[in-house]
């Protein structure tokens, strides 16, 4: 189905007519992702203009914030409307009554991914609309580098190469690897994993696999990487480091790095002319495989328009905002067209996301999750720093963990 039918099935929607004729009175609030707001502008003003509601779209600067801002200020009516969450953040705000449940008839289900729809259902019920897919992908300047490399070894020899003649100015590739986030596409691809499902294929929190010996391997294989690569100091630590990795991309003191279509914007700004490809093969002959994710907009449980909000969100997410929020912002929509849509999919980045997104999994949706990224992600860090070893550093935080997401549970009846 090409943009131009589904688009005629989305305007088959009629607008409520209670909403239409109180849309005078109505004003929303969209929290939007940072650098993103320029993506639904034409949306706003075309739903302003077809139903008198006004959407007023303001920026954040991390999701972390978003979802604090809502326990805060949600509670004394000053929160957005809607805004926009990862899909694993959507469980917690789901879990904590931050955000309220979304009854979508099956002709709107159907416009988008069914993955994408299912990994904003908590315990069977959808919480959020899905805006965008993620996950990480190899940008490369095309200045340096004519083709993507295939395997990660190619990647870094050729970094190497770069370092010794730029006498360590600039790097061929740089990749984050002490942040759980970045580092699972090699611990996956090595046989690791978070959490192993159970047979109704729900996750098994019981089943934690980041210290099984998979893992173990893994983290060896990247404490390797570490120890023998050069990598800028200022983008290990830190979640924030990840700016300071594509102002080197940007800069062109980095070739290439592994990152995702959040970067994209900037690197459209900056006029830079850079490829995107799929991750690479690891000497095992396997495909780097991460996380996929889904960016989605949820609606403020204390908000006094919900419809409105409702309505917005599905309007925003016809084909042709989709697309005009893609060429805008590079961030890839999660409509189920999008694969098979020559207007859309005949594009080097959307390819490249699609090729990845097929060897991904999602990231948990469960709200056990938040436990386990910090932790990990700081023992990573001490593992590569020679401040733990690998098997006493990924037990003893696993127990960490355990304890967490055991602690949690009984905190919220769960």
């Amino acid at each position: 189905m090409n943009i131009k039918k589904l688009a005629k099935l989305f305007a088959l929607i009629p607008l409520p007519l209670a909403l239409v004729q109180t849309a005078s009175a109505v004003e929303i609030t969209v929290l939007e992702d940072r650098l993103k707001a320029v993506g639904i502008q034409d949306a706003a003003r075309d739903f302003e203009k077809q139903t008198g509601i006004k959407v007023n779209v303001i920026e954040t600067h991390t999701y972390v914030y978003t979802i604090e801002k809502l326990r805060l200020d949600g509670p004394a009516g000053t929160a957005p409307d809607m805004m926009v969450l990862p899909h694993d953040q959507v469980s917690i705000a789901a879990q904590e009554g931050l955000i309220s449940p979304l009854d979508l008839n099956k002709a709107e289900k159907s416009k988008f991914l069914p993955s994408a729809l299912d990994a904003v259902t908590y315990k069977g019920q959808v919480y959020a609309i899905p805006k965008t897919v993620e996950n990480l992908v190899v940008l490369y300047n095309k200045n340096y580098i004519k083709k993507p490399f295939e395997t990660l070894e190619e990647y870094t020899n050729y970094s190497e190469e770069v370092w010794e003649k730029t006498d360590g100015g600039s790097y061929g590739f740089v990749a984050k690897l002490d942040e759980l986030y970045f580092a699972y596409p090699i611990i996956k691809a090595f046989g690791g994993y978070v959490f192993g499902r159970n047979e109704e294929g729900r996750y098994n929190i019981d089943d934690f696999g980041l210290n099984n010996q998979a893992s173990l391997d893994a983290v060896n294989y990247m404490k390797n990487l570490n120890d023998h690569y050069h990598i800028p100091f200022d983008t290990k630590g830190k979640h924030e480091t990840i700016f300071n990795m594509l102002d080197y991309f940007l800069s062109t003191n980095a070739h290439s790095i592994i990152t995702g279509p959040w970067a994209i914007r900037a690197c459209m700004d900056k006029d830079v002319k850079f490829g995107v490809a799929a991750l690479p093969k690891l000497p095992n002959g396997k495909y780097m495989s991460g996380f996929n994710g889904v960016r989605a907009y949820v609606i403020n449980k204390w908000s006094k328009n919900y419809d409105a909000c409702r309505q917005f969100a599905m309007f925003l997410n016809q084909p042709k905002y989709a697309k005009i929020r893609f060429d805008l912002t590079g961030a890839p929509p999660a409509l189920a067209i999008t694969k098979d849509d020559p207007e859309l999919f005949d594009n080097e980045i959307i390819k490249a996301i699609y090729t990845q997104f097929d060897r991904n999994e999602y990231m948990p949706n469960i709200p056990e999750m938040a436990q386990v990224w910090l932790p990990y992600s700081a023992m990573l860090g001490q593992i590569y720093n020679n401040e733990a070893q690998i098997k006493s550093g990924l037990d003893f935080v696993t127990s960490k963990i355990k304890q967490s997401i055991k602690d949690y549970r009984l905190e919220n009846n769960l």
